[in-house]
């Protein structure tokens, strides 16, 4: 019987102890493991936020498929005016590349492009509610007359 509690008791200590040396050995190599993840490109990396564009683009109406419609053509607008700065950039940096292999193949060779040839991948418009936001929270309630 006290052999039977003192294997009960020393067996699971044993285990918890190996536990806790094996971790011990292997963290050193996690936590470079996930240095190096961290290295790694997330789509934060290249993201851009715009917070305003020009002026003669507004929604003004209240129609989904208008402001749909709308939507889509700012986000082509400001799909086309991000490519051509990023082209321009790109040929005053490797004007030698540009000038030997074409705007193409250096956008490709330095890895500008994505495997479908797009500078970039998507524009997602969103719209900025705040001041109707603001708006509804500052009303107040109405009381009903008795």
């Amino acid at each position: 019987m006290l052999g039977t509690m003192v294997f009960l008791i020393f067996l699971p200590l044993v285990f918890f102890m190996l536990g806790v040396a094996w971790l011990w050995h292997y963290e050193p190599k996690e936590i470079l493991h996930f240095q190096q993840l961290a290295n790694f490109a997330s789509v934060a990396d290249y993201s851009v936020f715009v917070k305003n564009v020009p002026a003669d683009f507004k929604i003004e109406s209240f129609d989904n498929n208008i402001i749909s419609q709308q939507s889509k053509k700012i986000e082509a607008h400001v799909k086309a005016f991000f490519e051509t700065q990023i082209k321009e950039h790109v040929k005053d940096a490797f004007a030698d590349e540009v000038a030997e292999s074409g705007i193409g193949k250096t956008l490709q060779d330095n890895m500008v492009v994505d495997s479908t040839g797009e500078i970039i991948a998507d524009v997602v418009l969103c719209l900025d509610e705040g001041n109707d936001i603001q708006f509804y929270q500052s009303r107040k309630p109405l009381k009903k007359s008795t």
